[in-house]
């Protein structure tokens, strides 16, 4: 186990079951590492052809360790969890609803209710999406499993509203559930590169309107319907950034040829990804099935307005800030990309309800939800 900096008066010791060490999570981990006594177990280092390799020796509040691991099929197995794990160390158990370690997750939980220890659920689960739809075989397999575990929760945390209708849909009674924890918790504005920002410049007008998408390069992400509804906008001032890295990589380039307005930064570090929403004009998050999408709030901070789909989790705060469009509907999302390039007074309207929208979505907002939870579990009888 890596030891790092705890608070001394942290009163209540908490577990958390992760399934990676992902870098947009350990901040709000460190946070919490700040209320409790913090041990975060990561079932695996980066799950599949992630780009993300974070040191846990960085002075954070928690303790965190990596447990052994190995793959089958699409779960992640930990089979000596319970020999790397002594859970009678903790007051409370957060558990991570994460489909690849659902057999970790039901060893823990049955083991912290044999124990008689409080269990959470951070879950990001939906019924939505096209996605959900093509692995119903496999939900259909682990349900069973989902479900014990379920019976053995206390409470849940929700990533959005979508997560509470299938928690709800599921039999979960609302008043185990609280919502409130899908937040950014650095202020990328402070992170622009400006040598970087003027190299991006040169490669455009200023009359320029500039698309970015940001995000891992995949079918589900939806940037295949991104590049085809583009390619139907003739103005040569439109301009499309795709930003990220994937298998789909290839396959989109290919799509994207001999069409010079379409660029590709590839995986860009959170100075470089910070530069380019900051030059940006209109962010476009096109998934087919996210659970959330925090790089929407990101986008929010900078200030630009939104296209996203009916199936990501994030649109909840998509209002008079953006469009949002069926996902797979590539004829609605030209037009609303057609819309935004045509409006740049819309454009600007909807920036600045982005920006004041995400000033409420903070830190502090997620902490709060994690430790009235939390406390609420350990004073109980």
């Amino acid at each position: 186990m890596t030891e790092s900096a705890r608070t001394e008066d942290c009163s209540k010791s908490v577990l958390l079951l992760h399934s990676e060490v992902s870098p947009y999570r350990l901040p709000l981990f460190n946070a919490l590492g700040e209320q409790f006594d913090l041990h975060v177990a990561f079932c695996t280092r980066s799950g599949g052809s992630r780009y993300w390799d974070e040191s846990l020796d960085s002075g954070y509040n928690f303790s965190g360790e990596v447990l052994r691991n190995h793959s089958l099929a699409q779960l992640l197995l930990n089979p000596t969890v319970l020999q790397d794990l002594t859970l009678t160390d903790y007051d409370v158990v957060i558990l991570d609803d994460d489909p690849r370690i659902t057999l970790t997750r039901l060893t823990v939980a049955l083991a912290a209710r044999y124990h008689g220890i409080p269990v959470i659920v951070w879950s990001g689960r939906t019924t939505r999406g096209y996605y959900d739809r093509v692995n119903q075989i496999g939900s259909r397999v682990l349900w069973p499993l989902d479900k014990l575990v379920y019976s053995s929760v206390d409470q849940f945390i929700a990533y959005s509203q979508d997560t509470v209708e299938y928690l709800e849909s599921h039999g979960i009674r609302s008043n185990q559930i609280s919502v409130g924890t899908q937040v950014i918790a650095d202020d990328l504005t402070d992170r622009v590169d400006p040598s970087l920002y003027r190299e991006i410049e040169r490669n455009f007008d200023s009359e320029d309107c500039v698309f970015f998408f940001l995000g891992y390069l995949s079918e589900r992400k939806g940037v295949h319907d991104l590049i085809r509804a583009f390619k139907r906008i003739e103005d040569e001032h439109a301009r499309l950034i795709i930003g990220g890295a994937g298998e789909a990589e290839d396959e989109l380039l290919e799509l994207s040829k001999n069409d010079d307005r379409i660029s590709f930064s590839g995986y860009l570090s959170d100075k470089d990804k910070a530069t380019y929403l900051k030059r940006s004009d209109v962010f476009v998050l096109p998934s087919y099935n996210d659970p959330w999408g925090l790089v929407v709030n990101e986008a929010m901070m900078f200030g630009l307005p939104v296209i996203t789909t009916t199936d990501v989790g994030a649109r909840e705060l998509v209002n008079d800030n953006g469009l949002i469009v069926e996902a797979g509907d590539v004829s609605m999302l030209h037009q609303s990309l057609a819309n935004l390039l045509e409006n740049q007074e819309l454009r600007n309207q909807m920036g600045e309800r982005s920006r004041d929208t995400i000033r409420n979505y903070d830190l502090k907002m997620a902490v709060d939800t994690f430790t009235t939870a939390t406390n609420e579990l350990s004073q109980s009888p």
